[in-house]
């Protein structure tokens, strides 16, 4: 037995003494990988890190970029509105050019010849008027007429739009003053003076904003009056000449109303 323990003992001996010299052999190249997985590692989180830098300094790259971008489109912006400003300014001074030259271009009465004792230096010269003073006291005169109407005074509308149209004939309110001369006489039932003032509209303005809205005016006092042909002729016109308009529509109802009452008569 006791061999037997003696025996186990030596063999653990020289188990133990192996593999002691085989953690001396292998430690050196055990120690020199742990050494290699260090600097792997650090070399991995330099890169990672410089991966990292270099994202960034692409990302503050693309902000600059925004941002320039940005300031471009804010500047173009500022640019076009510039521009469309010039070109209303514009497009304003060759309307009041046009005015100007329409109230300069209007006739004037022949001044008689002065008598032969009198000398053409003792004749003192017309007066020079500043067309843009002559529109504008022809737009003080429209608006105080205009406001009188809006007011119920129709008696002073009457009066003021009348006056405007003795003073500015061929203004540039001259085609509103007739409409609204006319919507002063119809608010005071003369039917007959607003049809004449309506009818001038009609006839004479055919681009005028109340060019449509008199001929509706005209229709709907002769249809009042029973006079259903001239009624119907005006309707049409009214869809003729300004086939888009709301007004149009209207006329066209009224029509088909006119049409159907005749066909119930019996006409």
């Amino acid at each position: 037995m006791a061999a037997v323990l003696l025996s186990a003992l030596l063999s653990a001996g020289c188990a133990d003494n192996k593999s002691n010299l085989s953690w001396e052999t292998d430690k050196p190249a055990v120690e020199q990988a742990l050494v290699n997985l260090g600097q792997r590692q650090e070399q991995a989180e330099a890169e990672s890190k410089s991966s990292t830098e270099q994202v960034n300094a692409k990302l503050l790259a693309l902000a600059d970029q925004d941002a320039e971008l940005k300031q471009a489109v804010e500047a173009l912006t500022q640019r076009v509105k510039k521009l469309e400003a010039a070109a209303a300014a514009r497009s304003r001074i060759a309307t009041r050019k046009q005015v100007y030259a329409k109230v300069e271009a209007k006739p004037v009465k022949p001044v008689k010849s002065a008598p032969a004792h009198v000398s053409e230096e003792s004749v003192p010269p017309a007066p020079v008027v500043d067309p843009a003073v002559q529109i504008e006291a022809e737009k003080n005169a429209y608006t105080a007429a205009y406001l009188a109407l809006k007011s119920g005074r129709f008696d002073e509308a009457i009066s003021g739009f009348n006056k405007q149209l003795d003073q500015y004939a061929q203004g540039e309110y001259t085609d509103q003053a007739w409409y609204w001369l006319g919507e002063s006489h119809l608010a005071q039932s003369d039917g007959e003076k607003a049809m004449l003032a309506f009818k001038y509209v009609a006839d004479h303005y055919p681009d005028s904003v109340k060019h449509a809205p008199a001929l509706l005016k005209l229709a709907q006092i002769s249809e009042m009056k029973k006079q259903m042909d001239k009624a119907i002729h005006y309707y049409n016109r009214l869809i003729r000449e300004h086939p888009d308009s709301s007004l149009a529509e209207q006329a066209r109802v009224s029509l088909s109303r006119l049409s159907t009452a005749n066909t119930e008569s019996g006409q």
